[in-house]
């Protein structure tokens, strides 16, 4: 791993530095490696299904892809890992750790590109349906000697109750309240993210109405696309439809054609906004395959020039479901004060069982101070001097925020990641 550097300095800042783009895609995979009564090895065989997201991946070559309705077990995860993604010249890709609280047969998974992203911390939101997982990744860059810090990305996969019965609304509903709960107990406004199929019909239902409105702006989440509506079976929502890739149901695939809006990528106020390190790339979001022209019918039903012929043919092989992708431009900044840059830290990030910290030549700390991201002290030293080594040994791997004190009560704050 390359080693990240970390520059810091006071606020308010000017930024400096590069940019790069990173693709995000969510894909429902329709039982990838799981075997129902209806789903079988004959209309939903696994080889013909990798060989297909084969086709998909070679094309769309994301950084972040995560995906529902993939296998629970050990074997399904790590098929789609070395038998689709890291194959055809590919071995970049590594994935999240396999979690399933829930004990269900398919689950959600986060898969990544390790040149650009690596895997800081993993949680999990427990539900009565399924479990909404939760992703942190911190950014990788080139040059990381002029960088704020390691640009976390928390990443939200979700899959909530099909169905649409007032209790599976219900069930929604109380899905997107847990998710909800979670962001307000353990986060910060910052550069997050919620993918999934969320079976929803409407924006006006609950479920979706507890992302957008949640009561704290700054930690609900944001359409890219702003397009609310009734979308089911609306024509007027054509280009933005996800769900049926197929006309006729083959025992697996649901029918219809396209005429739902089940599958989102949603982002947060800091995205929508470009004020963390990562913001929307404007034009970058769609439905894969869907050319708007396909409402009630197959993707593949007439002419559809969206994507190559081989794309579109896997896209019907692959899923009942489009993927979405969209792009994030991620700026991995330097902090510059625009009233003082007299306190000018570094340290090296992440961490391991010792927390490195210097300053610029000339200056002293004062103290340093480790907290939790719930705002608890957990270590407290004095440092009256410009180098400092501290023992961690003691935190659990996770992300925890730095204080440092310098003259005249200067100070300098900032997120680090602990390893092991």
């Amino acid at each position: 791993m390359r080693k990240l550097i970390t520059l810091l300095m006071l606020m308010p800042f000017i930024a400096i530095g590069q940019q790069d783009t990173l693709k995000l895609m969510h894909y429902n995979l329709l039982n990838y490696g799981n075997v129902t009564s209806y789903c079988t090895n004959q209309n939903n065989n696994l080889q013909t299904k990798a060989a297909a997201m084969q086709e998909i991946i070679s094309y769309s070559n994301p950084h972040i892809l995560t995906v529902n309705e993939i296998g629970s077990s050990n074997f399904a995860q790590e098929h789609f890992l070395n038998s689709v993604l890291n194959t055809q010249g590919r071995s970049h890709y590594a994935m999240g750790n396999i979690v399933n609280a829930s004990g269900g047969t398919i689950d959600n998974m986060l898969y990544y590109d390790s040149r650009f992203l690596e895997l800081a911390a993993q949680d999990v939101i427990s539900t009565s349906i399924r479990d909404i997982d939760v992703y942190k990744l911190y950014y990788r860059a080139d040059d990381l000697a002029n960088t704020a810090d390691t640009a976390f990305l928390t990443c939200f996969v979700t899959h909530l109750k099909a169905g649409s019965s007032s209790s599976d609304k219900q069930l929604r509903s109380a899905m997107t309240a847990a998710l909800m709960d979670y962001i307000d107990n353990n986060m910060s406004p910052g550069d997050f993210f919620l993918a999934g199929d969320f079976n929803v019909r409407s924006s006006s239902e609950q479920s979706y109405q507890n992302l957008v409105n949640f009561n704290n702006p700054a930690l609900r989440f944001y359409d890219p696309i702003s397009t609310p509506g009734s979308w089911n079976n609306n024509s007027s929502y054509s280009a933005v439809h996800t769900q049926s890739t197929h006309y006729s149901s083959n025992g697996c695939a649901s029918g219809g054609g396209m005429d739902d809006r089940f599958d989102f990528i949603l982002i947060s106020q800091d995205i929508q906004n470009s004020s963390g390190h990562y913001s929307f790339e404007f034009g970058s979001y769609e439905a894969m395959g869907n050319d708007g022209q396909h409402f009630n019918d197959a993707i593949n039903y007439g002419g559809n020039s969206s994507v190559p012929a081989n794309v579109l043919n896997a896209l019907y092989v692959m899923s009942d479901h489009l993927p979405v992708v969209m792009n994030l431009i991620v700026d991995q900044q330097a902090t510059v004060s625009v009233e003082t840059a007299s306190l000018q830290a570094y340290i090296a990030n992440p961490v391991g069982n010792t927390l490195r910290i210097r300053l610029h030549k000339g200056q002293q700390m004062k103290y340093i101070k480790v907290y939790s991201l719930d705002g608890q002290q957990l270590i407290s030293v004095p440092a009256g001097s410009a180098e400092k080594n501290i023992d961690v040994s003691s935190l659990a791997a996770g992300i925890y925020v730095v204080e440092i004190l310098g003259r005249n009560n200067t100070f300098v704050r900032q997120k680090i990641v602990k390893t092991n």
